[in-house]
C-alpha cells in the first residue's frame, strides 16, 4: 500500500487510514501526484520531466503513471493524461486516487457531464467514502447534467437543482474545482436571467449574481474569450458600459479573429457616453 499523508495539513497516517487524526480530513496517497495539480507552472517542464524518468524505469509504477497523467494534464495534453491515468488505474484497480484522478483528467479535458466522470468518481468513492475530491467532483458532474442551457420557465426547479450541487461542491473547498465551480454557476445564472427575462426584463439580479460568479472564476484561473465576452454582455446589460468595453477588449485579444466580439466591442463602445 502507498503511504498516507494528509493533502490538508501534511500529517503522516498510518496504513489504511481514510480520515486525518490531526484535521480530520481525507487521505491520499502522497505519492501518486495529486498535489501536482496545484503546481507552480513555472516548475511543470522540469516535474514532467521528471515524471517521464521515472515512468520510463518502472513502467508497472502505478503512482508514477498517476504523476506523468497529472503533469500531462496541466501541461495542455488531456488525452495523453488520460492514457497514463487510465494504465495507472488498471495497474492499481483499487487505488482510490488514481480513480479519482483519472475523472477529473476526463471532466477538465473532455466534458465535466462525461459519463465516465461520475462512473469514476462513484468508484474512487466505494474505495475511501471520506474523500472530499471526488465527493466535489461528482457534485459538479450532477449539476453539469442537471443544468442544460434553455430559458424556458419550466426549467427553474433544474436551475435550483443544479445550483444546491455547485455549492454542496464549493462547501468542500478542493482549490483545484474553484474556477470550475464558478464558471459553471456564472452559466447557470447567466441563463437563469434569460429565463427570467422573458417574464421580467428589468430584474437584473440574476445577471449580477452571474457577473460576480463569471468574475470569481477568471481570479480562480479560469480565463477564456467566452467568459470574458459573456462578462461583457452582462455588464453592458446592468449598465457597466465602461468595464464591458474593457471586458470584451480583453476576449478579443485571447480570440483576435472572432468577428462576432469585434462587433460586439464595437457597438457597446458606441453607447458609452461622450467625455
Amino acid at each position: 500500500m502507498l503511504a498516507v499523508r494528509c493533502p490538508s495539513c501534511g500529517a503522516p497516517a498510518p496504513e489504511g487510514g481514510k480520515t486525518c487524526e490531526f484535521c480530520g480530513s481525507a487521505l491520499v496517497p502522497d505519492s501518486i501526484g495529486l498535489g501536482l495539480l496545484g503546481a507552480d507552472p513555472a516548475r511543470l517542464d522540469g516535474l514532467l520531466k521528471a515524471a517521464q524518468a521515472r515512468v520510463s524505469k518502472q513502467p508497472d509504477d502505478s503512482a508514477a503513471r498517476c504523476q506523468l497523467g497529472v503533469c500531462l494534464l496541466k501541461s495542455g495534453r488531456p488525452d495523453e493524461a488520460i492514457a497514463e491515468l487510465e494504465k495507472a488505474a488498471e495497474l492499481s484497480p483499487r487505488a482510490w486516487g488514481a480513480l479519482y484522478l483519472l475523472a477529473f483528467a476526463v471532466a477538465a479535458g473532455r466534458s465535466w457531464r462525461n459519463p465516465r466522470v461520475g462512473e469514476l468518481a462513484k468508484r474512487a468513492l466505494a474505495l475511501n467514502a471520506d474523500m472530499k475530491e471526488a465527493q466535489s467532483l461528482l457534485h459538479i458532474h450532477n449539476g453539469r447534467l442537471i443544468h442544460k442551457a434553455g430559458g424556458a420557465a419550466q426549467r427553474m426547479a433544474d436551475f435550483a437543482a443544479a445550483a444546491d450541487e455547485y455549492r454542496a461542491a464549493q462547501a468542500l473547498e478542493v482549490p483545484e474545482h474553484k474556477s470550475y465551480i464558478y464558471n459553471f454557476s456564472g452559466e447557470l445564472f447567466d441563463d437563469l436571467h434569460e429565463a427570467r427575462s422573458v417574464v421580467d426584463p428589468g430584474n437584473t439580479a440574476d445577471a449580477e449574481s452571474a457577473i460576480k460568479m463569471y468574475q470569481a472564476a477568471c481570479q480562480a484561473g479560469y480565463v477564456d474569450s467566452r467568459i470574458l465576452t459573456r462578462l461583457g454582455v452582462l455588464l453592458a446589460k446592468t449598465g457597466q458600459l465602461q468595464l464591458a468595453v474593457w471586458e470584451l477588449e480583453k476576449a478579443l485579444e485571447l480570440d483576435p479573429t472572432n468577428d462576432a466580439v469585434r462587433e460586439l466591442l464595437a457597438s457597446t463602445r458606441e453607447k458609452l457616453p461622450e467625455r
